[in-house]
């Protein structure tokens, strides 16, 4: 769906105002998107959400890309995926919204870390502005030893198509 009409300031007031009960919609929108990605996979699936930091989850009191994602996963009820925390982030990072288009990527650059292991994921954030973020998430998941499926986001900034 594209970042436009509504959709900002539904996901910023789940984000950053405490509307948590918006956390299911959100989760059934992401479903839509999450159904066909998972049902492409060879196999078991491990579905990553990208991490917010410590200070933003605090200042928030929730991690809302992890509880948008397990809202998915339980509306879609899908056997062969499971949500696994996978990343961390390893420093501190500006919020993107805080940084150009051009110091996204260094922004990111480096800020993940997964821990060695095996298998398929598919990668899930709320937003997708400059790409900076999934991108960080796909390198840091493929360098552990992981293979990406797919990204799927709530919103795409980059786009101008209509969501039905």
């Amino acid at each position: 769906m594209g970042y436009h009409g509504p959709i900002p300031g539904i996901v910023t007031a789940h984000k950053d105002r405490s509307a948590t009960w918006l956390t299911d919609y959100l989760g059934q929108w992401l479903a839509y998107g999450l159904a066909p990605a998972v049902a492409a996979a060879p196999g078991h699936v491990d579905v990553v959400p990208v991490p917010s930091s410590g200070r933003a989850v605090r200042r928030r009191g929730a991690d809302h890309a992890a509880d948008m994602t397990r809202s998915a996963l339980e509306w879609l009820e899908i056997p062969n995926a499971t949500m696994a925390h996978l990343l961390r982030r390893t420093r501190r990072v500006a919020d993107q919204l805080e940084v150009s288009d051009e110091q996204r990527g260094a922004n990111q650059r480096g800020s993940m870390r997964a821990d060695p292991g095996s298998g398929d994921v598919i990668v899930v954030d709320d937003v997708r502005t400059s790409g900076a973020t999934v991108g960080e998430a796909c390198r840091a998941l493929t360098r552990s030893g992981r293979r990406v499926l797919s990204i799927v986001v709530l919103a795409d900034a980059a786009t101008a198509t209509r969501w039905p």
